[in-house]
């Protein structure tokens, strides 16, 4: 078999296996990233998951100015960007947050997010 890349001729150890070696296989992928499928993959995702278009996205991504619906934080270039949040029990779609926040929404709460958090799903705090 011929890898992808480099065209060598290789012995293949599974039949999934399309690339001589590590290397060849990361030199792909990167290039693919290079080439928007990186971002092709992203918004498939979000339509597959959510049934929302690329054209609501970024709708729903400007009106919160590129931030995180609970933080107000723009994520930077190393993260992985704003991740939709949606009800899981309706699957209606509340916002994007970035993943602290997605994480803090089901899991544990700490006490300086916890009125940020409850008056984003809409729940009044009495003390």
């Amino acid at each position: 078999m011929k890898c992808r890349v480099c065209k060598k001729d290789f012995i293949n150890k599974t039949v999934w296996q399309k690339y001589c070696s590590t290397r060849c296989r990361y030199k792909y992928w990167d290039r693919k990233k290079i080439d928007g499928c990186e971002d092709y993959n992203k918004y498939h995702n979000v339509k597959k998951r959510y049934g929302m278009s690329r054209e609501e996205y970024d709708e729903m991504d400007k009106r919160q100015k590129g931030k995180c619906a609970i933080c107000d934080i723009k994520p930077g270039p190393l993260h992985r960007g704003l991740g939709v949040d949606h009800c899981h029990k309706t699957r209606k779609i509340r916002g994007l947050l970035c993943g602290n926040c997605n994480r803090r929404v089901l899991g544990p709460v700490e006490k300086i997010g916890f009125e940020r958090i409850a008056s984003y799903l809409g729940y009044k705090i009495y003390v």
